[in-house]
């Protein structure tokens, strides 16, 4: 029963984890004796509703429950023996435990609060608030008196930049050192040994010594012994043993110059190094001691806050699990958790770290009481991209040592990728030691390559495409200066892409979140359709950062910086901040600023700041506003007052655009999981190491560390003792090892298409990144100039379809599910007698919801949001012709297609929800009637709306009818300021020039009302504007529902559907424009019904 798959990418390690799972239901097993963990809510729903799902199909087919019997093993399986199965299932769903392992080990936690000795009703501290926690626990040890050897540390940390404050030296010592100082012993920084010195006579000694000392007749030898003197009696130490003829000696070597040295010399020379080597080993020594003195005085300030008020971070509470190895005993752990665990489902097993794997084994070991108990573990360690967060690759080696004769199984074809993905992955990671630069990483990239089995692919017959090659060169004379050209490039590659692939959806990889903003900035600029996932920092807004300066300054008035870049942006007129260097204005603005933060709140004051600089934001900065006003909000609901407060939240959030958008663009590792289309991948000139700030070395896997060492050059590393030697070799190792994990998630994401992009590589010689590695797996050139194509493989034109034989490559599920696609929408419930209604068309299992949801802070609510419906958007069928019974002229006309009614309208076959979106989006261009747009305009906000051409122009007569209408004319006409009532009194002015007309189109706003979060999007809002007061406003909510019965009845249904949403809209404009109501008006435009009506 016990089972370790170590299943590749897209290999079907899901399916392999349902199967087992229901396996032992068949068995036999109660649903509450599984426990099935993962490392993410997304894959432990995956899980879940893979079950659930299997199950349904079964229950709804006899041919499905056969092939479900025959893929289980467990016994004979029926449909009525899968419906009860299913019931009894969604019956306990409150006591399965499909969860993450963070869940898991929360859930045990709690169980066992007073054993573990955690402060009763603890809870997991939010990231802002920590944040705050660590500055008060650095202002705790800034109170204390440093004792010498931590002063000294300042020194040696500050590495000459004067200007480097201690607070911000002691933050940057706790986040490099902190995570590593709870996972170590005390004795594991004391590895450094004391060398011993000479004396100042002995130096001096062998100083004279050395310059008496025959060389060989050569000034270059010479002049290196004076210049190794030198370094010698400056006591720099480091440039002394890493350079000139001690760097020979100490590296074992008698030959300089090609010529050879004698044994004076080199006696000599070793006597100096000797004492060189003391001294760099006494600093070492030093410095690791202070690193580890200041970070235990940081360690009691924080765990002190973090117990005061009950707050544990998620690792702190596997560390206590970990730790506590009675208390969190696996026979302990059942009792608490009122359930017996006889099934153990481990998936992702790889990024399994030290503390997590030491409970799960208890776990484990306690399993092997029960006779009937199983252990099934799924990994990659070709996959393991989390070790920054601790996960340990080398523990899925361990799993056989715990569990013996646990059964091994490898799944190497890929379900997911088509040959060309998979003939690039299996070239690039097959020939990744063939790198002849790699120098230390080649033994780790080596290592890698060996365990890197053949991958195949069951989709052999999909047509697919992989190219790598180099970009053209951009203009600029530094890195900074080319990046902006870069991406804009980057950017119209992706768009080029987006056209050839209508449909098909695109991800966009890159190693950090900096990039992702940027792509999605100038792929928005370009008018293409994409999302922005993981989230980033606001502060990449130029509007942000003028907000948050104003917030400083209000804060701190004296603050120069603030009030220079609050004065000389568009905020400075807005707040009165005309002159930065008038102390006394400053002191005023400030005042009011605060005063209007205390009276009015975060929320609504950063809503009227929003409001009075959006015509000089850009799309993303008004994006951006928007997240910072909805942020101001909650931030409202926390009750403190205290700009930094709110500046420091911000910093420490994360503000993500994710949407539906065929481009996805989103770091490596939020793919994990995913798959697409087509994948790009950008960033290619990575380097493969990036130097950690320690290196750490354990006794075996899946202990932690013993011995511990600050990062220090390759020169520096000869002098240290061999086990401190081998950490830093174990280190390199598994960083170098989980940047290829990371390369191979990232190529491994591609179902048909895989492009590399890399920047040229002239150097001579292939450099030590992602794109080397390519360059030396995929070709035998050694370097590559711009707009390269270095290699390629399968079908550029793979997007265009091919015809195939009807339907069979596909599976019965596959061919299920077209089958019930195929059924027209308007067939009738009994269409389909004798056919089991379809559990799921789309894959997908949908359970009832909360009744409140799941979330977190501020409830939610979008006033416009009537339904959930998912949207597709088909391309449209041309119209089928009606069928004609009889004879006769007029028959044969008809039957011919000869008349209006032989034909259904084509704009009357778009499926409603498609043409409501693509009108909306259309009248979203029209200002007023005097300014129609285009056609060709339409037809590209189709594209950008993701509606195929064909439907558009389908659609264009119609909306052209629509412009003609009364309704619409009424609305639209300039000279009338659309009509509304609401602006009557202000036609004179407006007539005159005195007043002006400002039209907003698809206007977001964010409204907090009665503990909840508001938003919506206004689809016209008009204001009267008196130079920069708006003095009235008109909403306008355009509707495109179809007139059924008697139309006046019509009309007054629609207006009691939707006037709750229109009231919300009115009330959301009257306090962003800080308007009486009654200066509002709120008016649906029934495009169907040519009716304009009044709302409220």
């Amino acid at each position: 029963m016990n089972e370790l798959i170590r299943a590749s990418a897209g290999s079907g390690k899901t399916y392999q984890l349902s199967s087992h799972f229901l396996r032992r239901l068949f068995q036999g097993q109660r649903p509450d004796s599984m426990l099935a963990t993962t490392f993410t809510r997304k894959a432990a729903g995956e899980i879940l509703g893979r079950v659930l799902l299997r199950l349904a199909e079964a229950a709804s087919s006899a041919e499905q429950a056969a092939e479900l019997e025959a893929a289980l093993n467990a016994g004979t399986i029926t449909r009525e023996t899968a419906l009860s199965m299913l019931a009894d299932l969604t019956r306990s769903l409150h006591r399965l435990r499909i969860c993450t392992l963070d869940s898991f080990f929360q859930q045990a936690a709690r169980g066992l609060t007073l054993e573990l000795g955690l402060t009763p009703g603890w809870t997991i501290v939010d990231p802002h608030v920590d944040a705050d926690l660590r500055e008060q626990a650095i202002d705790a040890v800034l109170a204390q008196q440093l004792p010498q050897d931590a002063q000294q540390l300042m020194q040696m940390l500050a590495k000459g930049k004067h200007r480097r404050s201690v607070r911000m030296l002691i933050d940057e010592t706790v986040q490099d050192y902190h995570e590593l100082y709870q996972q170590t012993s005390e004795s594991a920084w004391q590895q450094i040994p004391r060398g011993q010195r000479l004396t100042d006579d002995a130096k001096s000694q062998i100083v004279q010594a050395l310059q008496a000392a025959e060389l060989p007749a050569d000034k270059r030898i010479t002049k290196a012994r004076d210049e190794d003197v030198r370094r010698f009696q400056a006591e720099l130490w480091e440039d002394f043993i890493s350079t000139g003829i001690a760097a020979k000696v100490l590296a074992g070597e008698s030959v300089y110059q090609r010529k050879e040295l004698s044994d004076e010399v080199l006696h000599l020379y070793q006597r100096l190094l000797q004492h060189a080597r003391a001294e760099v080993l006494e600093r070492l020594a030093l410095q690791m001691q202070a690193i580890r003195s200041l970070i235990s005085r940081f360690d009691t300030e924080f765990s002190k806050l973090r117990a005061e008020h009950g707050w544990l971070g998620f690792s702190d509470v596997t560390r206590v699990l970990a730790r506590s190895v009675d208390a969190a005993s696996g026979k302990r752990l059942n009792f608490r958790m009122d359930s017996s665990l006889r099934n153990l489902l481990l998936d992702e097993f790889q990024d399994t770290s030290s503390d997590q794997w030491k409970v799960l084994r208890r776990l484990v070991d306690s399993l092997r009481q029960h006779a009937d108990s199983s252990v099934f573990c799924v990994g990659d360690g070709k996959q393991a991209i989390y070790g920054w967060r601790g996960g340990m690759a080398e523990i899925l080696d361990a799993v056989p040592v715990a569990v013996p004769g646990i059964r091994e199984t490898g799944l190497n074809a890929s379900r997911r990728s088509a040959p060309a993905v998979m003939d690039a992955v299996n070239r690039v990671f097959q020939h990744a030691a063939s790198h002849p630069e790699l120098a230390e990483y080649h033994d780790a990239v080596a290592r890698w390559q060996e365990r890197f089995p053949e991958h195949s692919t069951v989709r052999s017959s999909e047509s697919g495409y992989a190219v790598f090659r180099t970009e053209p060169e951009f203009e600029g004379e530094t890195a900074a200066e080319r990046r902006g050209p870069r991406f804009a490039w980057l950017a119209q590659q992706i768009a080029e892409l987006h056209q050839q692939l209508p449909g098909k959806e695109i991800g966009v990889l890159t190693r950090g979140n900096a990039a992702v903003a940027r792509l999605v900035h100038e792929l928005t600029a370009l008018g293409v359709p994409a999302s922005e996932e993981g989230g980033t920092a606001p502060t990449d807004s130029p509007a942000v950062l003028a907000v948050l300066a104003m917030l400083q300054f209000a804060s701190h008035p004296a603050c120069t910086v603030s009030r220079f870049h609050v004065s000389q942006s568009p905020l400075g007129p807005v707040v009165g901040l005309t002159d930065w260097q008038d102390d006394r204005l400053a002191g005023r603005v400030a005042l009011q600023l605060r005063a209007r933060l205390v009276d009015d709140g975060y929320g609504p004051f950063l809503q009227s700041i929003s409001e009075s600089i959006r015509s000089q934001c850009s799309a993303r900065d008004r994006l951006r506003m928007s997240q910072l006003v909805s942020a101001g909000w909650q931030f409202d609901e926390t009750g403190s007052l205290n700009p930094c407060d709110f500046i420091r939240l911000l910093e420490n959030s994360r503000f993500q655009k994710k949407r539906k958008a065929p481009v996805r663009v989103m770091t490596i590792h939020q793919s994990k999981g995913l798959e697409f289309d087509c994948v790009v991948l950008p960033e290619l000139d990575t380097s493969l190491f990036k130097a950690p700030e320690a290196a750490a070395g354990s006794p075996a896997t899946g202990e932690p560390a013993d011995r511990v060492c600050v990062w220090v050059n390759r020169s520096l590393r000869q002098l240290l003792p061999d086990n401190l030697q081998a950490a830093f070799s174990e280190t390199i190792g598994q960083k170098v090892a989980e940047s290829l994990c990371l390369f191979y998630v990232a190529m491994t994401r591609a179902r048909r298409c895989l492009v590399m992009l890399s920047p040229p590589m002239e150097g001579g010689k292939p450099p030590k990144t992602f794109a080397g590695l390519l360059l030396a797996a995929l070709s035998d050139k050694t370097q590559a100039g711009p707009s390269e194509t270095i290699w390629e493989t399968g079908d550029p034109q793979w997007f265009v379809e091919r015809p195939v034989a009807a339907a069979k490559s596909r599976g019965s599920r596959a061919a299920s599910v077209a089958a019930a696609a195929a059924v027209p929408a308007s067939a009738p419930a009994g269409a389909q007698s004798g056919t089991p209604r379809p559990v799921a068309a789309s894959g997908r299992i949908l359970l009832s919801p909360m009744p409140d949801g799941r979330r977190r802070g501020l409830a939610r609510s979008a006033p416009s949001r009537h339904d959930q419906t998912t949207l597709t958007l088909p391309v449209l069928a041309p119209a089928a012709p009606r069928q004609v019974r009889g004879r006769g002229r007029g028959a044969a006309a008809l039957a011919a297609g000869g008349g209006a009614a032989a034909v259904v309208s084509a704009a009357e076959s778009v499926e409603p929800r498609i043409r409501g979106i693509l009108l909306h989006g259309w009248f979203e261009l029209l200002q007023w009637l005097d300014q129609e747009p285009e056609d060709q305009s339409l037809l590209d906000a189709a594209v950008r709306l993701q509606i195929p051409v064909e439907t558009a122009k389908a659609l264009l007569p119609a909306f052209r009818r629509l412009l003609l209408s009364d309704s619409v004319r009424r609305t639209f006409d300039r000279a009338t300021a659309g009509a509304a009532t609401v602006f009557r009194p202000w036609l004179p002015q407006l007539a005159s020039g005195e007043a002006r007309l400002v039209v907003d189109r698809e206007r977001p706003f964010v409204l907090l009302e009665r503990s909840q979060l508001i938003r919506g999007t206004i689809d016209r809002l008009v204001q009267v504007k008196l130079g920069s007061r708006v003095v009235a406003a008109d909403i306008v909510d355009f509707k495109t529902d179809r007139v059924s019965g008697e139309v006046g009845e019509w009309i007054r249904g629609r207006v009691e559907y939707y006037g709750s949403q229109l009231l919300e809209y009115r009330r959301a404009v009257a306090r962003i424009c800080r308007l009486d109501p009654a200066h509002v008006q709120a008016r649906l435009l029934l495009l169907q019904a040519d009716a304009v009506v009044e709302v409220g």
